[in-house]
């Protein structure tokens, strides 16, 4: 029985009912008794005292006149009420005067003055009263009569026993058939609980047979059941795109590694010729390009997922967009044999926006676009005015995009079938991308095409922005060179290979350059050098970065010293702790080398004396 109740809600319910009915009659029927035998109680006082006073009166004149045989005459009359045990009768000096059964009476003491209260004890109830004749006192009447309030409690107790046992059964029966109404919708949102756990069936459902909260409960469950299939479905889509995705990158970084060992291999052949060697070098610059872009979009996804995307808007002319985003492609184009044509208006039409991430929309595009389309295909890149909007349109002449895939082609992971000349690869969130981006401008994206074979168009449309004012200079992203002075450079690096790569190229612009391979050499070196500027890797050993540059920070020789933190982490609390550490400006791998030496040039130009460096 108690497992019963401990599983089953109908038990728990009427348990419940049975035990607080039991409790709250309990508590009546103890009330009930308690009032009864109070009752009883003083009932038999106030009777007996009636009693005493009717009689008292009857013996007064008796007393009063001294008339022995009328007071007994008096008392015998007691003998009509059954419940009266004894009466005594006493003159007012105490003496005992006239009885009424005195084998019960008992050895009585002569009544005080303070003795005139009833007294209970032994199932007795013994009262005195003054008797008086004309106002005064002329003797005492004493009354036992008979106490039963056990039998009265016995009574009570079984007439409230009946009424609580019939009670009980009425609120069983009550109770099993509300319970029954209560408990079926749980038990049947239970039963389907159970059915979803073990066969993930989201399809059952529960009848709903009331408006009330259980209904509602019931209406919940359909609707979170709704929810979870919705849900369940979209991960187990998710985790199908998942592995799809992680198979493509897997493929998509094997591809740039190829032609790049390749290419190594073809420099270190001992006949190599000049022409052979800068192909090779011209293989490898473009895969490592395309090994950035990969990893850039993969952290951009993880920026944009986290909202941690910060935009640094600018009023900028489109076709300087344009054209930054075409350069950025142009090499893959040329590969392919591709024609890329770009046409704008005359007028300069201008936008709000961050520069670097609308080319970088625009380049996603383009890089799409020379993807899908074949060897000496053509990619057209149009831009038109359009009431108050700028219209930004890359057609194509590829493989086009079939009717039920435009409507997913913007979703995250999206890998939609290629021809036999599809000529690149990706991760299917180059579009995504485009549209968060766009979207986070305040413009949107779109794609048409007629189908399969018949070549595709995407549209950005961006909202115009005034032109800026004729003393504000748009910043661009080349400057003119600036007078080149030999520097000390130091390159702190773990990984030897990037290290002396790096402290390579910076030798060959006519540097001198010293290495460390963990953060204490770094800051030995550091000391003993005292470089210009020193590029540091954070997740070095023995010391990191950070610990680097607070340490050369806290010298005399290192305040004015060029920090630059050069790491595989990019996220925005990483340049955050950067900054706090120390360095002046943080770098993600893989470093564009122009941008190191722009920063060298301007160094140079900051420390004024000129000298002869090649590059």
């Amino acid at each position: 029985m108690r497992g019963w109740i401990s599983r089953s809600v109908r038990g728990k319910l009427l348990a419940v009912v049975i035990i607080t009915t039991c409790a709250a009659l309990a508590v009546a029927a103890a009330a009930l008794i308690a009032y009864d035998v109070r009752s009883y109680e003083a009932s038999s006082i106030n009777d007996l005292s009636t009693l005493a006073d009717v009689l008292g009166t009857a013996c007064g004149p008796a007393l009063a006149f001294n008339d022995q045989r009328e007071a007994e005459e008096n008392l015998t009359l007691l003998r009509v009420r059954p419940s009266i045990l004894a009466g005594a009768l006493f003159d007012a000096r105490g003496k005992l005067y006239a009885v009424y059964a005195p084998e019960q009476l008992g050895d009585i003491a002569l009544l005080q003055a303070d003795a005139m209260r009833p007294s209970i004890g032994n199932g007795r109830l013994s009262l005195a009263k003054p008797v008086l004749e004309r106002g005064e006192r002329v003797g005492t009447l004493y009354l036992v009569a008979r106490y039963e309030a056990v039998q009265r409690l016995i009574h009570s107790a079984i007439i409230v026993g009946v009424v609580v046992f019939f009670s009980l059964l009425v609120a069983v029966g009550v109770s099993t058939w509300l319970g029954r109404t209560l408990s079926t919708p749980i038990r049947d949102i239970a039963t389907a609980a159970h059915r979803v756990m073990e066969h993930r069936d989201y399809s059952v459902r529960v009848a709903k047979t009331t408006e009330d909260e259980i209904g509602y409960l019931v209406d919940t469950f359909n609707a979170m059941l709704d929810e979870v299939g919705r849900r369940a479905a979209a991960l187990e889509e998710a985790d199908r795109r998942k592995d799809q995705f992680l198979a493509v990158l897997s493929h998509e970084l094997r591809n740039p590694l190829n032609p790049i060992l390749n290419a190594v291999a073809v420099m270190r052949m001992g006949d190599a010729r000049k022409g052979n060697i800068e192909w090779a070098g011209e293989v490898i610059e473009r895969q490592a390009r395309q090994l950035a872009r990969l990893l850039d979009d993969l952290m951009d996804v993880a920026r944009i997922t986290r909202n941690k995307i910060e935009l640094r808007m600018q009023t900028i002319d489109v076709r300087r967009i344009v054209d930054m985003a075409a350069e950025a492609t142009r090499a893959q184009f040329d590969a392919n044999g591709q024609t890329l044509q770009v046409s704008a208006p005359e007028r300069q039409l201008y936008l709000r926006a961050d520069p670097a991430r609308m080319a970088q929309v625009l380049g996603n595009i383009l890089n799409n676009a020379a993807k899908y389309t074949g060897r000496g295909g053509l990619v057209r890149v149009s831009v038109a005015d359009s009431g108050g909007n700028v219209i930004i349109s890359v057609k194509d002449s590829g493989i086009g995009i079939a009717r039920d895939d435009l409507s997913r082609l913007f979703e995250m992971f999206t890998q939609l079938p290629g021809g036999a000349d599809r000529t690149g690869g990706g991760l299917g969130i180059g579009l995504a991308l485009v549209r968060a981006l766009v979207e986070m401008h305040g413009g949107h994206v779109e794609a048409k095409s007629e189908g399969l074979g018949a070549g595709s168009e995407f549209i950005v449309t961006m909202p115009q922005a005034p032109a800026p004012s004729s003393n504000v200079q748009q910043r661009g992203v080349d400057s003119a060179p600036a007078p080149d002075q030999r520097l000390k450079i130091l390159v702190a690096d773990d990984i030897a290979d990037s290290a002396h790569s790096l402290a390579l190229g910076i030798q060959i612009l006519g540097h001198e350059v010293r290495t460390a391979a963990d953060g204490k050499q770094a800051l030995e070196s550091a000391e003993s050098f005292r470089p210009d500027m020193a590029i540091l890797d954070i997740g070095m050993p023995a010391m990191t970065g950070y610990d680097v540059a607070r340490r050369i920070r806290e010298t005399a020789w290192g305040k004015n010293m060029l920090l630059v933190a050069l790491t595989g982490w990019g996220q925005r609390e990483d340049v955050k702790r950067a900054t706090a550490a120390g360095f002046d400006l943080h770098m993600t791998k893989p470093a564009d080398f122009a941008t190191i030496r722009g920063l060298l040039r301007d160094l140079a130009a900051r420390k004024g004396e000129p000298q002869a460096a090649r590059g």
